[in-house]
């Protein structure tokens, strides 16, 4: 009997969630097989000390089971359909660990650029999350294969914006709640905006914008 790859989304088989349900499940390792996760954040101190690492490790770091929990849930559904987007096999592999590598070291960049002088340290993936965000802003609901368009500045100013108002959203509600969870902001602005500029880079040829 031949096995059918069912599509939970349309043009999306259930093989095109594999990449992101690999890096989920490397956060949850790290989450529960590392004592302290602030070791393994990126911060100006720890790229001063020599801990370039942190760059790469932060990513995979949590603070808390629904920072993880959020992370992960959030870049396993988005992953799916980006991935069906980058073509097949090994080279689709590349592309997609690649891009999350991208997005979450545009976060790490930024964060570290906007707090020179901060000692304090920013774990998780979010930046990297933010930047399938951010490519999932340009790709429309349709089938993989079909062009999308280029977004210029005019379609960026406003996407952004509505980035930061949502995060300033989220840290009131924190607030309110009364829970004590610092927001690194600028690593999910980092992540995004690479992901919304860079990332048709990573797409297969076909799935790249055009121009109309």
């Amino acid at each position: 009997m031949d096995t059918i790859d069912r599509e939970p989304l349309p043009g999306v088989p259930q093989t095109a969630f594999r990449p992101a349900g690999l890096l989920a499940l490397l956060m949850i390792a790290a989450y529960f097989g590392v004592a302290d996760p602030i070791d393994l954040g990126v911060s100006p101190l720890a790229l001063e000390q020599g801990r370039w690492w942190t760059l790469v490790t932060h990513m995979f770091a949590h603070s808390g089971l629904i920072h993880l929990a959020f992370n992960a849930l959030v870049l396993f559904f988005l992953g799916g359909p980006i991935f069906a987007r980058m073509g097949e096999g090994a080279m689709a592999w590349a592309r997609f660990l690649l891009f999350f590598l991208a997005c979450g070291l545009g976060g790490a960049f930024l964060y570290v650029a906007l707090n020179p002088a901060s000692y304090i340290p920013a774990i998780g993936a979010s930046g990297a999350v933010f930047g399938f965000v951010g490519l999932m802003a340009r790709l429309p609901f349709m089938r993989p294969g079909q062009p999308m368009p280029q977004v210029d500045a005019n379609g960026i100013r406003p996407l952004t914006g509505e980035l930061l108002l949502r995060n300033l959203f989220l840290i009131g509600i924190l607030s309110l709640a009364g829970l004590v969870m610092p927001i690194a902001w600028e690593a999910h602005l980092g992540g995004f905006l690479v992901g919304l500029l860079l990332g048709p880079l990573f797409l297969q040829r076909r799935n790249r914008p055009v121009r109309r």
